[in-house]
């Protein structure tokens, strides 16, 4: 599959396969991550977003509209590159 909905009408045809959706973000210390965006595929949207680690390792990342307030957290959990299947150019 490929970016379809980029709203840039030249990426639309990047594949999602290696996309990088997260974008600009400054480490502020161990934990936290701010001023950054995350691009979301199924829709086009670019978001500002902050990451923070929890002690567990797992990821707290929050996409947002103007302010973290108005926006939306999920918790990530990091997998190895063994556990996760490659992309494959279809043939």
């Amino acid at each position: 599959p490929v970016d379809v909905k980029n709203p840039d009408p030249a990426r639309r045809q990047a594949p999602l396969c290696g996309l990088n959706v997260l974008l600009g973000f400054k480490q502020v210390d161990d934990r936290n991550w701010i001023n950054g965006t995350i691009y979301r595929p199924k829709t086009g949207a670019t978001y500002h977003a902050i990451i923070q680690i929890l002690p567990s390792g797992k990821a707290v990342l929050r996409g947002y509209v103007l302010l973290p307030a108005f926006g939306q957290s999920e918790v990530m959990t990091p997998v190895s590159a063994k556990d996760y299947p490659k992309c494959h150019a279809p043939a």
